[in-house]
């Protein structure tokens, strides 16, 4: 199991050379999604980054996500980036444990 590396309960946390905020989180029922602000530690948080991570919570072990839940996970990401072309101009990243 990877160990977290955003912080919770509205904290800023510290990882290598970066530091870390949750700006805010939307919690629905397969997944999360959370606006994250980034920026390298010796340098002003005016010049931090936002990134939002889409957190697939729901999938099980050993086995495949629900279709439909999986598709509405897509729908929602594709939307998000539709809605906000700020965040659409970047690369998209996808991760596991």
């Amino acid at each position: 199991m990877c160990e977290q590396y955003w912080p919770v309960d509205d904290k800023t946390e510290s990882h290598g050379g970066y530091t870390l905020r949750v700006e805010s989180e939307q919690s629905l029922a397969n997944f999360t999604i959370r606006t994250l602000k980034i920026w390298k530690r010796d340098t002003p948080e005016a010049d931090a980054r936002r990134v939002l991570q889409f957190h697939y919570t729901e999938w099980p072990c050993h086995t495949g996500p629900f279709p439909t839940a999986l598709l509405d996970f897509r729908r929602r990401v594709r939307q998000i980036i539709t809605e906000k072309p700020e965040f659409g101009k970047g690369e998209t990243l996808v991760h596991c444990k």
